[in-house]
């Protein structure tokens, strides 16, 4: 069977994933229903409650995605769900993702570290890192997970 070639993002040289076409009206849903929740999810969080509110992800892949037979790169679903959840006004408190590749881990360890840094929580995500990792090396963990 012959080995499918990584393909990566000019935009940042990370790795990304092949998918088809229909993944976004899939990031559109999700959007959509990350939306429609957030009142649901407030009432999880400062100041009204203090349980928290997180998003969990299986087989999250590199965080982005080449749409296949195309050049168009969208982004990945957990980028697509933190994204929807920071711009609805109620961000998750935590984020579950992971995936049995640890190539795909790195690379959406990498671009949600960006995404933090560039937002309003990039003190958050060095709390985040301070918690998970004291040295500051990584942000998975050997079970190729990352919580942020």
């Amino acid at each position: 069977m012959a080995k499918k070639t990584v393909k990566f993002d000019p935009a940042d040289d990370l790795m990304v994933s092949e998918v088809g076409p229909w993944a976004t009206e899939k990031h559109e849903r999700l959007r959509k229903y990350i939306d429609a929740s957030r009142g649901a999810r407030a009432r999880f969080l400062p100041p009204s409650g203090m349980g928290g509110a997180s998003y969990i992800e299986l087989y999250s892949g590199p965080g982005r995605s080449l749409i296949t037979d195309t050049t168009e790169i969208i982004d990945g679903s957990a980028v697509v769900a933190f994204k929807a959840g920071r711009d609805s006004g109620h961000p998750f408190s935590e984020i579950h993702l992971s995936d049995l590749e640890a190539q795909n881990s790195s690379a959406l360890a990498q671009r949600m570290g960006a995404q933090f840094e560039s937002g309003r929580c990039a003190g958050q995500l060095r709390k985040q890192r301070a918690m998970m990792d004291p040295e500051g090396s990584a942000l998975h963990t050997p079970r190729r997970s990352l919580v942020i």
